[in-house]
């Protein structure tokens, strides 16, 4: 239904529309605000999550000498693949899987043993990026209101009220603007080592690092 169809004379109460708008409440408003930035982190710590196993795998059917020799493949694995192609893929799969399961410092360390690529950039923006992502895991796994245990004696159960993790405004903005810098800079040292040239195309523009330091200043001035 468009906005100029609801009756606006005053027996537009009993009208469904404005029946549904009649339910929303400020404490509505704010539980729907506060889901808009929790969602907002989780989306930028999983695109950086899938940029990282992405160049990873890119970079490892680029050079596949880079996996480590120590990895072996079964005998069931090999006679499964219909080429060399394949079972490379195969084994490029698992390796980046693997490596998903390890802490983003380790990760970057990982691209810096084996492919030489590293970024200062990257690397002062890791503190961040570590806090938002712990931040993260907490807001998706961590959503009970209640925790339980064992009381004294044994015989009964004991819960305590937990405070469940919030995402203001500022802290998704944030996760989203250090998500951005750490993907840039990696993008542009991944390919100015690997590929020997500049990217073609970047994440931060001129006018994106503009806006970056201008909502930063901001939050300074009103901290």
């Amino acid at each position: 239904m468009r906005l100029e169809e609801v009756p606006t004379n005053a027996s537009a109460s009993d009208h469904p529309v404005i029946q549904e708008l009649s339910l929303v409440n400020s404490e509505g408003a704010l539980g729907l605000r506060e889901e808009w930035h929790r969602t907002s982190l989780i989306a930028s710590i999983t695109m950086f999550d899938s940029f990282l196993s992405d160049l990873m795998r890119l970079l490892f059917l680029h050079q596949p000498k880079a996996l480590p020799k120590e990895k072996q493949c079964s005998f069931g694995e090999i006679l499964a693949a219909d080429s060399y192609e394949q079972l490379l893929e195969h084994v490029v799969s698992r390796m980046v899987h693997e490596l998903a399961y390890k802490s983003y410092p380790e990760r970057l360390k990982y691209l810096e043993k084996r492919f030489h690529i590293k970024s200062s950039d990257a690397e002062d923006r890791l503190p961040s990026l570590v806090k938002f992502a712990e931040l993260r895991n907490k807001v998706v796994h961590d959503t009970a209101s209640y925790s339980y245990g064992v009381a004294t004696g044994g015989r009964e159960l004991k819960t305590e009220r937990k405070s469940v993790p919030r995402v203001d405004f500022y802290t998704s903005m944030n996760s989203a603007m250090v998500v951005a810098e750490v993907i840039d800079a990696l993008f542009v040292a991944a390919t100015r080592k690997v590929f020997k040239r500049e990217p073609a195309i970047r994440l931060m523009t001129p006018s994106v690092i503009a806006a970056h330091e201008k909502f930063r200043a901001g939050v300074e001035r009103e901290g």
